[in-house]
């Protein structure tokens, strides 16, 4: 049966492992946090703003022109081109020198001031699905603000009052408040799930390879013994890397966000649980994938190789009721899923404790089944290396 002085000592004995190993050093250690950072800074700017336009007129009238100038002054929106033939901007968009050419159809001024109505072809450069998405809501916005303007105009020309023709000329106004992701920013929405991933697989690389390596210069019987068992040898290993990723947990969320100006709306005390349910749930697990290793390099490897495919079935980038039926399953008997599910509501929406109760759930049983397996898992390791 362990007690606390073991649990101390198995504390102490993993600080001093760490920085004696180059590779955990850096892994543990320097890893979480250069991360962060580094690729947290990739999309610290959020949007990408004067996206390279061209622009095809052939009405060449006193409402494109405006209009093209009211499309320039949008930040989303750089106009390089103004042309009234179609080849040189054909010639562009297929260069990729334009992701997004606008043209203005032959009297079109003539049909807007008929309320005969008008059609604006926008061409947009959908493999880069992002600028293509942002200059065509920025136009529809012009364009609708534009055709507003015109209706009310004549409206007033018709013996109607400047109110009377408003009203009349935008009946149903429509009022769009994003919430949450307020700004509707990429970076805003990947940056949350990109620190979880951080922290989740440092620790899992760095756990499997030390472990690993344990079991490669046979200190496993050091480790037991020290822990009094293998239950105490597993709490007090867990116990280390719950109060320094614990602290990394705690750090991501109070700097790392404020630094790149993303929301936080999550109470201390949630994200105290979720994190330590979440580590607990990780930790188990690190462990029990390095004790199916005699070597650290391979743990290593085939570590570093899982941080995508958990990322992609995750639910986070692509739904997980759009994955195939056997990929939801698997996702599931994941960590990932359920803590990037609970940690953005909690981050992004403010969701209390309950409102999270079922990621928690979740968390919990992953938990206590990775605490069995990497239990039994050193077990037979003992066993197996006549320990």
């Amino acid at each position: 049966m362990f007690k606390g002085n073991s649990v101390i000592s198995l504390f102490l004995r993993e600080a001093r492992r760490i920085p004696s190993d180059h590779s955990l050093l850096l892994t543990l250690l320097i890893a979480p946090l250069l991360y962060a950072f580094f690729y947290g800074s990739i999309y610290i700017n959020k949007f990408e703003e004067e996206v390279a336009t061209a622009i095809i007129d052939y009405d060449d009238s006193e409402l494109t022109r405006q209009l093209i100038f009211d499309l320039n002054a949008t930040p989303q929106i750089d106009i390089i081109a103004v042309q009234h033939r179609e080849e040189y901007i054909d010639h562009l968009f297929n260069n990729g020198d334009v992701q997004v050419v606008i043209q203005f159809a032959k009297e079109t001024e003539k049909d807007v001031k008929l309320l005969k109505g008008t059609t604006v072809l926008i061409k947009s450069n959908a493999s880069r699905f992002l600028p293509a998405n942002d200059v065509v809501q920025a136009a529809a916005t012009i364009f609708t603000i534009a055709g507003v303007g015109v209706r009310m105009e004549y409206y007033k020309a018709t013996g109607h009052y400047q109110d009377v023709a408003l009203q009349m000329a935008n009946p149903a106004e429509i009022v769009y408040k994003p919430l949450f992701n307020r700004n509707l920013a990429y970076g805003d929405f990947l940056i949350p799930g990109l620190l979880v991933l951080i922290l989740q697989q440092t620790l899992l690389i760095g756990l499997a390879e030390g472990t690993a390596r344990e079991r490669q210069k046979g200190t496993i019987t050091e480790w037991v013994k020290i822990g009094r068992g293998s239950f105490g040898a597993l709490v007090g290993k867990t116990s280390f890397y719950l109060v320094l990723f614990g602290s990394y947990a705690m750090f991501f969320h109070m700097v790392n966000l404020h630094v790149l100006d993303v929301a936080n709306q999550a109470s201390t005390s949630t994200l105290l649980v979720l994190f330590t349910v979440f580590l607990a749930c990780i930790i188990p697990m690190g462990i029990w994938i390095g004790l199916l290793f005699k070597k650290e390099l391979l743990a290593m490897q085939v570590m570093a190789f899982s941080s995508y495919p958990l990322f992609l079935i995750s639910g986070y980038s692509w739904p997980q009721s759009a994955l195939p039926g056997w990929l939801q399953v698997v996702s599931n008997l994941v960590p990932t899923t359920p803590m990037l599910d609970a940690y953005v509501k909690a981050s992004e929406l403010g969701a209390s404790l309950g409102t999270i109760l079922p990621q928690l759930m979740h968390l919990s049983i992953l938990g206590i089944a990775f605490w069995a397996l990497a239990y039994f898992q050193l077990e037979k390791v003992k066993k197996a290396d006549n320990l």
